[in-house]
């Protein structure tokens, strides 16, 4: 995927559409958790935008994306234990409001009707909503946290492959 995000034209412009303004698209990036004590986390994809004034430290500025595999009710719920929850507990994107969850799907699953019940009865999810047939976003508080992050926005984007 990150191959993709980054092609290139004859004429030096991205090929996907959206990302001309962005850096490279970086696949595991590391990251730095929110408590200062894991450093060697690794979100799938890393979208760098332009850096504002401001940011002190650039690793924290960025769009995360963590990718996973669905196939079958098993597979959910670990891109929620080892997806969903990477950003809620402040693993990644500690420092932004925003993230995003990416699955290949090989079953026909659809993301609001798969995450549904699983979200909402955990992940301090404070609301979950269809964006289209293939994606869905959830918010997720993050200020009972023992390192306070803002309150994270997550899109889901669900692939069939």
């Amino acid at each position: 995927m990150h191959r993709v995000l980054n092609e290139q034209t004859p004429t030096n412009r991205r090929v996907a559409p959206g990302l001309h303004s962005f850096e490279t698209v970086n696949r595991g990036a590391k990251v730095e958790a929110a408590d200062g004590r894991r450093i060697e986390l690794m979100p799938d994809l890393v979208f760098r935008p332009p850096i504002p004034p401001g940011v002190r430290n650039r690793s924290n500025w960025g769009y995360f994306v963590e990718c996973k595999i669905v196939d079958g009710t098993k597979s959910v719920g670990l891109y929620c234990t080892e997806g969903v929850a990477r950003f809620v507990s402040g693993e990644y994107a500690a420092w932004m409001p925003c993230g995003g969850m990416l699955a290949y799907v090989r079953d026909g699953s659809r993301p609001f009707v798969a995450l549904e019940a699983r979200l909402t009865t955990g992940f301090s999810t404070r609301s979950h909503a269809r964006r289209t047939a293939d994606a869905s976003q959830s918010v997720h508080a993050r200020d009972a946290l023992p390192v306070p992050c803002v309150d994270i926005t997550l899109v889901h984007l669900w692939l069939c492959v």
